[in-house]
């Protein structure tokens, strides 16, 4: 079937489903069959557009008795020219990786009065956001929290949402994240399962955690606080979790360098992409010190 040939049925007997027929003339024909609800028509035409080139090269080698199926490639021209521009325009050097407390702390000593975060009507200098956040820090060091262990939040997105992520950074801990609607049994899980010294969360969530609870409306004071314990690019930054669908969460490492490598390759892209367009994992609303 060609990519601008398309039949719209009110059912489809599979989410997904490809037929192959042969006309009068012996002339192969695919059509694929999908669930709208499940695709949309965009991914079926690049899916269309993967299968058409493969079955081209297929018919198209005077030898396909001999083709290896692990030669045949899915990757369509023109995102092989992208990759060929990427590779040969967007490689940039952006020095020396630093830790995510160090760019921040960095930030707010250049912009120390200039707006770091705004949420609604609420917002926060560089000066501001370090003294609440460090504020916590201090808190949490003295709950017995340090470098290297693993804070869990549980907060919803908010100032205090950023606030603790930056404050879980000072103390050189490492961020993980679920949300407060998450199912109980999904975030009671995570927690044990990433082994968390501490939980940072809000007096509304009602949730009974089996570790250290600090809520952060109830520590809204201000302090200039700096960690006795440097932390370096190859440590932990903080955890990716899945979302469990085939089973149980799982968690994946991210470094301090491979997510501040991230952040300054978004901001400095040619290709003009916006943080609000990439979702830098759990930690897009981190772009505000790049």
């Amino acid at each position: 079937m060609s990519s601008d040939e398309q039949v719209v049925s009110t059912s489809t007997k599979f989410d997904l489903d490809l037929e192959f027929t042969l006309d009068e003339n012996d002339i192969c024909r695919n059509y694929i069959s999908y669930a709208t609800s499940r695709f949309d028509n965009t991914t079926i035409l690049t899916m269309a557009k993967r299968w058409t080139m493969m079955m081209e090269t297929i018919f198209n080698n005077d030898n396909n008795h001999d083709l290896d199926l692990r030669t045949l490639s899915l990757v369509l021209p023109e995102e092989i020219n992208l990759y060929t521009w990427v590779n040969q325009n967007a490689i940039q050097d952006f020095g020396q990786p630093m830790s995510v407390a160090d760019a921040i702390l960095q930030n707010a000593e250049k912009y120390s009065d200039k707006t770091a975060v705004v949420f609604e009507n609420q917002k926060l200098s560089y000066s501001q956001l370090v003294k609440r956040a460090g504020f916590v820090a201090k808190t949490m060091t003295e709950k017995g929290i340090q470098k290297g262990d693993v804070v869990i939040q549980c907060i919803d997105r908010s100032l205090h949402m950023i606030i603790g992520m930056v404050a879980i950074q000072l103390v050189g801990a490492v961020y993980c994240a679920v949300h407060p609607e998450d199912p109980v049994e999904r975030i009671k899980h995570v927690v044990y399962n990433v082994n968390a010294k501490c939980v940072l969360s809000l007096s509304n969530v009602e949730i009974e955690f089996p570790v250290h609870l600090l809520q952060l409306d109830k520590l809204q004071s201000e302090c200039e606080w700096v960690s006795e314990q440097k932390t370096n690019p190859e440590d932990p930054c903080y955890l990716i979790t899945t979302s469990g669908s085939t089973g149980k969460p799982k968690t994946l490492a991210i470094s301090h360098g491979s997510y501040f490598n991230l952040c300054q390759g978004v901001q400095t892209s040619d290709l003009a992409l916006q943080a609000t367009d990439v979702q830098l994992l759990p930690l897009q609303g981190w772009t505000f010190w790049t």
